[in-house]
């Protein structure tokens, strides 16, 4: 919401539009920087007025993965590798597609991605703040599930956003204060499982009605606003209409970032009106074996400084055989970059 007055017809200044650019660590040096439109070099910016922002796309610790957890005998261990990573955010944010639930279902769905409590440990360990809570696979745990996950993950200081015990609850935003910034978490899905009722436990509804009356309601001291859209077509590389029209709309409305999951596959990243659109991080931690296209991930890192985003880092990520996100090396890199559409962005070591 920092960048609301850019979207009320005041100048653009030339500091803004300076200062977002793309970072790799796998930059050839020897190249000029390529620039994609609408983003430029910036300034070093002075580390200690900066608040790192981490977002990640779909996080799956059931079935396979939690297979696998069980036979090495370690909760965390899908997050070992990048766990230092994550953990040197000041807030790191993903999409959670599978709950927690301490009984069995008498009547399990076909996909049923339920957790153990014991397997929270993979996302302190990886320093997670927040999570999504909004997708198609909310009511696999039921809705004494998802009262069960939000107190076990709040219990454990992971703020929740996109459901909860009632409507009211999982429209309520998730807040954050770090380095003087108030941010803000929105979280909706357009492929439903469990709606929430004003008495009855689900996830958010889903609309622009719905979506502007939430942010209305925000206080007016929130520095960044980010909202998260669980939709499009799964393994589908190109953004759907209805994807970029909730973006759009979301940053009319004053998103300074929309955070979008759930094909499982890269999409592209843009700069709309000023905002940061991710309409598809991919996958974080899952186990899709079947698809190699599902293997390509990232984290993108947006670096806040004076109540808005100054730059965007891309640290990308490969999942490997049994299911654990690896830094890329340099073809995964190469693939990551042009899935999320950067392959003409300014690559500088960070």
């Amino acid at each position: 919401m920092a960048v609301s007055s850019l979207k009320k017809g005041k100048p653009i200044s030339l500091a803004f539009l300076t200062g977002l650019v793309v970072i790799l660590s796998t930059c050839a040096e020897q190249e000029p920087p390529r620039v994609l439109v609408g983003w430029g070099e910036f300034a070093p910016l002075p580390e200690h007025r900066v608040v790192r922002l981490l977002l990640g796309g779909d996080v799956m610790l059931a079935r396979k993965v939690g297979a696998e957890c069980e036979r090495r005998g370690d909760q965390a261990w899908p997050f070992r590798e990048i766990a230092e990573l994550t953990n040197a955010a000041d807030l790191f944010c993903c999409n959670l597609e599978s709950l927690f639930s301490e009984h069995p279902l008498s009547r399990p769905p076909h996909l049923l991605f339920q957790l153990p409590a014991e397997r929270l440990t993979a996302l302190t360990t990886a320093g997670v703040d927040a999570v999504c809570l909004a997708n198609n696979h909310t009511g696999n745990v039921g809705a004494a599930g998802v009262v069960f996950s939000r107190e076990l993950l709040e219990g454990a200081g992971i703020a929740c956003a996109g459901a909860g015990q009632n409507l009211a609850e999982a429209h309520r935003p998730a807040q954050f204060e770090q380095g003087g910034l108030r941010i803000a978490l929105l979280a909706y899905t357009a492929l439903a499982s469990l709606t929430a009722g004003p008495d009855s436990p689900g996830h958010t509804a889903w609309g622009y009605d719905v979506l502007k009356r939430d942010i209305a309601a925000l206080p007016a001291d929130i520095d960044l606003l980010i909202v998260s859209q669980h939709a499009g077509v799964e393994y589908n590389p190109g953004s759907t209409a209805q994807q970029r029209a909730f973006a759009q709309r979301a940053v009319e409305l004053g998103a300074d970032i929309v955070l979008g999951h759930h094909p499982h596959v890269l999409e592209p990243v843009e700069v709309v009106q000023g905002a940061v659109v991710c309409h598809s991080l991919g996958n974080l931690v899952m186990d899709q074996p079947w698809n190699p296209d599902t293997e390509y991930g990232a984290l993108i890192e947006l670096r806040c400084r004076d109540g808005g985003v100054r730059r965007l880092v891309v640290h990308p990520l490969h999942l490997s055989a049994d299911y654990q996100p690896l830094p890329a090396d340099a073809d995964q890199t190469a693939e990551v970059l042009r899935r999320l559409g950067l392959n003409e962005a300014c690559l500088v070591v960070d």
